[in-house]
């Protein structure tokens, strides 16, 4: 992720970068809709439970204290050797069958990384063309939760279909 060279052709990271990444401890106390560390045994944090979320949870599967934007920019070079990294990583932290995989709009990683997810978990991709089961599990993908404004407002547009549960999956969440 940052720009030192790799030792070999199929190393994707160095072992900096490597070492930095930090699996989300899922025992610590998380608020459930976005993950924000909690103080406290709730389920939700302060923010959440005043605001009209229409996403059921965002799971983050590492802290990464490199920005989460050079991440990104590295996946618009067409990097798919990396594509493929974090969607295996997040493969592995599903937990609950989907229906369903999509992209949130205007974020075009999304899109990239939603497709590498869907044909790795052999999960269907969402096309604007595809109809949506009622009582589907959706899980939208992106690289990283920078502001959630936008998943809220794609997962709002998802609501209407009615599914059962509409999980967010991100690579590196940067409040936590």
């Amino acid at each position: 992720m940052c720009d030192q060279t790799v030792s070999q052709v199929d190393q994707i990271l160095c072992v900096t970068c490597f070492h930095s990444l930090q699996v989300v401890d899922r025992s610590v106390a998380l608020c459930q809709k976005c993950c924000r560390m909690l103080e406290n045994e709730e389920e939700f944090c302060p923010n959440c439970k005043r605001s009209n979320v229409h996403f059921d949870r965002i799971l983050p599967v590492v802290h990464c204290d490199i920005i989460p934007k050079i991440l990104a920019s590295k996946m618009k070079k067409a990097n798919d050797h990396l594509a493929k990294l974090i969607a295996t990583l997040m493969i592995t932290t599903f937990d609950k069958d989907y229906d369903l995989i999509c992209h949130i709009p205007k974020i075009p990683e999304s899109r990239r990384l939603a497709k590498m997810v869907s044909h790795l978990a052999e999960i269907p991709y969402h096309t604007s063309k595809m109809r949506v089961k009622v009582n589907s599990n959706i899980l939208m993908v992106l690289p990283f939760v920078e502001n959630p404004y936008y998943i809220n407002e794609a997962s709002k547009r998802i609501r209407a279909l009615l599914p059962n549960s509409i999980d967010v999956i991100a690579f590196s969440a940067v409040w936590l």
